[in-house]
């Protein structure tokens, strides 16, 4: 873990998720915390047939952290959402599309990362 303070010094997002309901209204499908992982954590939201493209490229990354980090550690509680409309600049960062698929989570490149986080079983 780059960064593993990050756990302990998280601040919920409670607030951004009403202002983006509030603002987005019914565009806005889904929504879950980053708890286990990205790509975990993306792949409750792959469901009724759909496939979520993460663009690895439009992560943001915490100071020292890799993008396999972002994508596989959890604990982080940062916001990840589907909407209809693309959400304000200064509530969220766009880093991915829905599209037609298999319900998995995929990078760009096609890496399925559906099962990159924590695993609870």
């Amino acid at each position: 873990n780059a960064n593993a303070s990050h756990h302990l010094a998280f601040t919920p997002r409670i607030n951004e998720a009403q202002e983006l309901l509030a603002i987005l209204g019914n565009n806005l499908h889904s929504m879950i915390d980053i708890s286990d992982g990205l790509g975990r954590d993306a792949s409750h939201l792959a469901t009724k047939g759909i496939n979520i493209i993460i663009d690895t490229s439009l992560l943001p990354l915490r100071a020292g952290a890799t993008v396999e980090q972002a994508m596989r550690d959890g604990e982080d509680y940062e916001l990840l959402f589907t909407s209809s409309t693309v959400p304000p600049a200064h509530l969220a960062t766009v880093i991915g599309k829905v599209q037609t698929g298999n319900n998995t989570v995929v990078t760009q490149s096609g890496v399925d990362i559906s099962n990159s986080g924590w695993n609870h079983a």
